[in-house]
């Protein structure tokens, strides 16, 4: 099974490695580990980035999550 390594920009970062059966089950992999992270710290931070390459180094994908809240006028005041 093919190895994967996750780089993880939250502020802070972290690379993680998995075994995965192919691209897109990497993909898949770190589009769950994305979302369980935005959803157990709500409101997430500004910009998180997953960076998903195979071990020799090809780059797969780059995955990001970003949330922003656009007040109304009304609510400012």
């Amino acid at each position: 099974m093919p190895t994967y390594l996750f780089k993880i920009e939250d502020g802070k970062e972290a690379e993680i490695t998995l075994d995965e059966a192919n691209d897109h089950a990497a993909l898949n992999a770190a589009l769950n580990a994305l979302a369980t992270f935005a959803c157990k710290n709500f409101p997430p931070p500004d910009n998180v980035k997953i960076l998903i390459r195979q071990a020799d180094g090809k780059d797969v994908a780059a995955i990001s999550f970003s949330f922003t809240i656009d007040y109304h006028k009304e609510m400012r005041a």
